[in-house]
């Protein structure tokens, strides 16, 4: 919790809640605090993608930006939303039951409305679950204890019933976080259009030299799909982070550089068994 939003004034927290309140009412999410509360502070995202119905996300540090692509990218996870505001009256509670003093707004007597990171809806076995978590950026040499107000979320959302987890990401330093983020992009400039036919063959004549293995890694595949069709430059790497972020071919998202993987290290998808929900079981 940062100082400027322990020094929110009393004019702001009250247009606050009156638009929360305002959003429940329509069944809408409404962040607590978003990108546009802090400006200059942190490196803060926004973001789209279709989990949300294109809803735009606001993420107020990196490490919130990587624990969410994990979320968009698991396929058991239906939808999510960040700084889910939690009800004071029930935080103070928590607060009591872990023992520790419940934040105020500066000197004054009136509790912090306290917000979870993110909170998933997943799809197990037909079943809906929620999932609450905290996220918090690494630092070497830190203990995993749970922080005083990390105490009262996880109290918090014991007594609703829901799993709590608190999650340490190193920002979007890793190279699986900047594939996710890469493969979203895909996946966002695709949305809401027809793929050209343009794509489409390109997508089909580099599934085919990849389940084949005609090429010793994946830009030589796509350098040959674009002299093959005579396609633009770049139209075969297009394809393959397209069939990427439709998960119609599999690598290692901790690869550095996917384009320069072993063609032979990548896996085509070559079925699709059943479908429940937007869960997909595949066989590879």
């Amino acid at each position: 919790m940062t100082s400027r939003t322990l020094q929110m004034k009393k004019g702001t927290r009250d247009r606050k809640k009156r638009e929360l309140e305002a959003a429940k009412a329509e069944g809408l999410h409404m962040r607590w605090i978003g990108t546009r509360d802090l400006p200059g502070a942190g490196i803060k995202t926004r973001m789209t993608c279709m989990k949300t119905r294109l809803r735009e996300v606001h993420l107020l540090s990196s490490c919130e930006h990587a624990a969410l692509l994990e979320l968009w990218w698991d396929e058991n996870v239906m939808t999510f939303f960040e700084a889910v505001p939690l009800p004071p009256e029930d935080t103070q509670r928590a607060a009591l039951d872990v023992g520790v003093e419940h934040p105020k707004y500066g000197a004054e007597d009136e509790p912090v409305v306290l917000s979870t990171d993110l909170v998933a809806i997943y799809e197990r076995e037909g079943k809906l679950q929620m999932k609450a978590f905290s996220v918090k950026a690494y630092m070497p040499g830190r203990r995993g204890e749970l922080t005083p107000r990390q105490l009262i979320e996880q109290r918090y959302w014991e007594r609703e019933g829901v799993e709590f987890k608190a999650v340490v990401m190193d920002g979007m330093h890793s190279p699986r976080s900047k594939n996710l983020s890469w493969l979203l992009r895909a996946e966002n400039d695709m949305s809401g259009r027809e793929l050209s036919t343009d794509e489409q063959r390109a997508q089909t004549e580099l599934t085919r030299r990849l389940r084949k293995r005609l090429d010793v890694i994946v830009i030589d595949a796509c350098l040959r799909v674009d002299k093959i069709l005579s396609l633009p430059p770049g139209s075969g790497a297009r394809a393959f982070r397209q069939l990427a972020a439709l998960r119609r071919v599999n690598f290692d998202l901790n690869a550095r550089d996917p384009v320069q993987l072993p063609s032979a290290q990548v896996r085509v998808v070559t079925s699709v068994v059943t479908r429940t929900g937007d869960s997909h079981v595949r066989k590879s």
